[in-house]
């Protein structure tokens, strides 16, 4: 006996749907192979007196922020 043909077109759906998906989904894993550099270390600072050790009450404040790229350092120091 022959399967009904209803059960046949929905395989052949179902397996249709499988190879597209796997066919979306290759190319969009596959979309860039391009290598992007990492960004540069970077160090950041809060100053303050409560960072202090011991800890002084004192109204001064300030950030830090040091960059490094590949032998160079770029520093940035802010206060009031």
């Amino acid at each position: 006996m022959h399967p009904p043909a209803s059960t046949s077109r929905a395989l052949f759906a179902s397996v249709g749907l499988m190879a597209a998906i796997l066919v979306a989904t290759t190319i969009v894993a596959c979309d860039s192979d391009e290598a992007t550099a990492p960004k540069p270390p970077t160090f950041v600072a809060t100053l303050n007196g409560a960072s202090e050790v011991p800890a002084k009450a004192v109204a001064g404040t300030g950030a830090a922020t040091i960059v490094k790229e590949g032998g160079t350092y770029t520093y940035t120091v802010t206060f009031s």
